[in-house]
């Protein structure tokens, strides 16, 4: 009996102000005991760009996009998405790492289960300088979501688990993809959908390591966790949520007009611009190469 040959796995790794940690990011993807994976690192229109630090690696694996605006992680995931025909997709942040086990360990568990995605349980780092309120710094720990995830999705706006996983394309795309009009917070809609849906399957098994830092996102006065422009995002997805939430209840499985639901808050010439982003990104995928593909109205490659 002949071996079937493994899944390509695609692994968008959107770029943008951690060059400290971008090489140990690609270099942890791309030692996968899983091989078979297409990465394209997509620098979010960050100077300098972080190109220098990839030259070294001549990986038929391995592609370089860059942006001519800064569009926001979710937008370079999925215009990647739908830019290949795939059957799964890795989520993995530029500033984390994963182990070496966790391609091959999460697929085999959307094998067993049929579901959408798999997530496992992650290692949670702090960047130096990070402390508590009283001056004692901060060490790893384990970031367990299995308790919550088996706990039924109710009204409540959560997150029950990292959204760092391995999703089945088809099950993004049925979604609308990975980007629903907001720069950041809308990973907390996509799991707690999924949620909802009982798409979830989840792994025990410490497979990834997240890295706080200041400077990103989720630390930065501005869009931190608590921040004015975060609250008033996430209470527009709180309420998106329910009214998913009331369709899924309505028709369990598959809503009529999930995916227009999902999408209310995108606007048409964003859908364009995904649309031309993703055409061009295809092209630039059909054959390996080391070279840069800029993004533009009009593609072009250097």
């Amino acid at each position: 009996m002949r071996n079937e040959p493994e899944p390509r796995v695609l692994v968008p790794i959107p770029y943008f102000g951690c060059l400290d940690y971008l090489r140990r990011a690609v270099d942890s993807v791309l030692a996968q005991t899983h091989t078979n994976v297409r990465v394209v690192v997509v620098n979010d229109c960050d100077s300098p760009a972080p190109w220098s630090l990839l030259s070294d690696l001549d990986d038929p694996r391995l592609w370089r996009v860059e942006y001519p605006d800064n569009r926001g992680a979710y937008f370079a995931v999925s215009s990647v998405l739908f830019a290949d025909d795939a059957d799964y997709l890795l989520i993995q942040d530029a500033d984390d790492w994963s182990e070496p086990e966790r391609v091959r360990s999460l697929l085999a568990a959307l094998r067993r289960t049929g579901k959408g995605l798999a997530v496992s349980a992650q290692m949670v780092h702090y960047a130096e300088g990070r402390h508590y309120s009283d001056g004692s710094a901060r060490g790893s720990h384990v970031e367990d979501a299995s308790a919550r995830l088996e706990q039924p999705a109710t009204e409540d706006y959560y997150m029950p688990c990292n959204h760092h996983g391995l999703y089945r394309t088809d099950y993004l795309r049925r979604l609308g993809g990975y980007y629903g009009g907001f720069k950041f917070s809308y990973d907390g809609l996509i799991i707690a959908l999924s949620h909802a849906l009982g798409e979830i399957t989840y792994v025990p098994e410490v497979l990834y390591n997240r890295l706080r830092r200041p400077g990103s996102l989720t630390t930065q006065r501005e869009t931190a966790n608590g921040s004015a422009r975060r609250n008033a995002i996430d209470e527009t997805l709180a309420d998106l949520y329910r009214s998913l939430l009331s369709a899924v209840r309505a028709q369990p499985g598959s809503p009529d007009g999930l995916q227009s639901m999902v999408l209310t808050h995108m606007p048409d010439h964003e859908r364009q611009e995904l649309a031309s982003y993703a055409e061009q990104i295809a092209a630039f995928l059909r054959e390996p190469t080391t070279a840069v593909l800029r993004v533009r109205t009009t593609a072009q490659v250097w």
